[in-house]
């Protein structure tokens, strides 16, 4: 569906929409794909599930593309708000609510 939007809108400013992807393909009609309206519905349960500070460390992770590891972690997501200290943890709290996935050593 993003692609359909090339016929309204410029590739930049698709681009800078796609920080909430789910808006961008959703676009408020209910003739939204079952399939999209049950990830949408997903997400939000998943989210709902998260403390606020973890819901802030989800926020701020989605500025990796890939795998990361916890000092990139710590480097981007850490201020007064979200302290180095506390990362690790909030960072087992998605873990365990399968938000984010740990791979193996080998990738």
């Amino acid at each position: 569906r993003a692609a359909v939007r090339l016929r309204a809108l410029p590739l930049d400013q698709l681009v800078a929409r796609l920080s909430d992807t789910f808006a961008l393909l959703d676009h408020g009609r209910m003739t939204t794909s079952a399939r999209h309206q049950t990830l949408r519905r997903t997400m939000d349960w998943s989210h709902e599930l998260c403390t606020p500070a973890e819901r802030l460390l989800w926020a701020r992770l989605s500025v990796f593309a890939g795998s990361f590891g916890l000092d990139a972690v710590t480097e981007v997501a850490a201020d007064d708000e979200l302290p180095a200290d506390a990362v690790l943890n909030h960072l087992v709290g998605l873990v365990e609510k399968s938000v984010v996935v740990r791979l193996g050593e080998d990738g």
